[in-house]
């Protein structure tokens, strides 16, 4: 094969290294994108034709099977669309780069891809998770003022490892091995989360429509002081090691450090600190509504689309958080929102937002069955994050 490079890799049938040659897309695969028909010509759309748009495709996509929409056969022919057929590798190329799915079915695409019809030299799930494996590469290729874009002569020149294909069949059914159990062990997890809100609505009811009648009280009045982070920039210093947090970095209860996570220097979390309490629960309440964690002493730089609640101590923490997780607190928040293009709900409407108030000892009960969940949710999340390793480092050994 001409310009035919070799790389080496380890035989996952023994412990050899073997070289594998490393071949063009382009060589192996037939490269297609798409089109958008008119959108202000009615008869265009709400047809059977399944059309796919980069918007669908996910993070932790795997099979496409249905679109959100759908042309009509005039719709279609209108736009010259090429057929993408079940099995082919969907890639984004653009707003973002790097998505990855497979077509479940026939269907047809917008612009936003440069989709790759696999030939029989070439396993479609080898070549996913190569791709899956390559994002950060594949970004780095795109051009555009307006916004990055890889064409089609750059996804052809890519090159790839291409072992035997019954060694791309095993690598794809090792990862995807290890795919069913992380899933599996997600699954686990939002089981365990159902099950804390099943026991919270048997114990308390809905927290808003209060149809037990508890006692109330404001969430100001449970509270030594509601605020909400910098409304404005701090300076940003890459070598700081205090990061700056806004309600995207709320995830399952924790403050979680992203990889678009800024950090400030020593000097500038001083001048911005604000005193949180060790019993404070964080709200997002700009942007992204209702993304909710527990302050735990993290020295942090809060943005203004973080609200801190620091509870007083007599509170129970976890019925407190459980109330902001359940939907009824998701809807007033909606409710209470500005009608602008970014969501905002105010502090004034957050300090007059009123709480159920149980017994104590119904309370207390109810968090030492949330504690009892959280050990077993401890668990599975150490074996997800070991299942995750060792995803991570077949990816490295099978790509590099």
């Amino acid at each position: 094969m001409k310009g035919v490079e070799k790389v080496e890799r380890m035989n996952l049938t023994g412990g050899k290294k073997e070289k594998w040659p490393m071949v063009r897309l382009g060589d192996v695969c037939q490269i297609v994108s798409g089109s958008t028909p008119k959108t202000h010509v009615s008869e265009y759309w709400n047809g059977t034709v399944k059309w796919v748009t980069p918007a669908e495709i996910k993070i932790d996509s795997n099979y496409i099977h249905d679109t959100d929409r759908h042309l009509t056969e005039a719709g279609k022919l209108s736009a010259s669309l090429q057929l993408i057929p079940k099995g082919t590798v969907l890639l984004t190329s653009r707003a973002p780069i790097g998505k990855v799915a497979i077509a479940g079915d026939d269907m047809y695409c917008n612009q936003g891809f440069k989709n790759l019809i696999c030939s029989p030299k070439i396993y479609n799930r080898y070549l996913f998770y190569f791709l899956k494996k390559n994002t950060h590469y594949l970004n780095s290729l795109g051009n555009g003022a307006t916004f990055k874009e890889i064409s089609k002569k750059v996804v052809e020149n890519i090159l790839i490892p291409l072992p035997p294909l019954p060694e791309q069949q095993r690598i794809a059914a090792a990862l995807d091995h290890v795919n069913s159990l992380i899933a599996l062990r997600k699954a686990q997890i939002t089981q365990l989360d159902m099950l804390v809100k099943a026991r919270f609505g048997e114990m308390f009811g809905d927290p808003v429509r209060n149809f037990m009648q508890w006692d109330t009280l404001t969430l100001n009045e449970l509270c030594d002081g509601i605020g909400d982070g910098l409304h404005g920039t701090p300076t940003y210093n890459e070598n700081g090691n205090y990061p700056f947090i806004n309600g995207n970095n709320l995830m399952d209860g924790k403050i979680v450090i992203t990889e678009s996570t800024k950090f400030v220097e020593k000097n500038e979390y001083n001048r911005l600190y604000i005193p949180i309490y060790q019993n404070a629960i964080l709200i997002s309440i700009n942007g992204t509504l209702g993304r909710v964690a527990y302050y735990n002493n993290e020295e942090v730089v809060l943005g203004k689309s973080v609200c801190y609640c620091n509870l007083k101590n007599t509170v129970i923490k976890v019925f407190i958080y459980e109330i902001m997780m359940s939907d009824a607190f998701k809807e007033f928040l909606e409710s209470a929102s500005t009608k602008s293009t970014i969501k905002n709900v105010g502090l004034k409407a957050m300090r007059e937002y009123r709480v159920i108030l149980p017994p104590i000892n119904l309370q207390e009960q109810f968090a030492g069955f949330v504690s009892q969940i959280d050990k077993s949710k401890f668990e599975i999340h150490n074996g997800l994050t070991q299942l995750k390793i060792l995803k991570k480092s077949l990816m490295q050994e099978y790509f590099g």
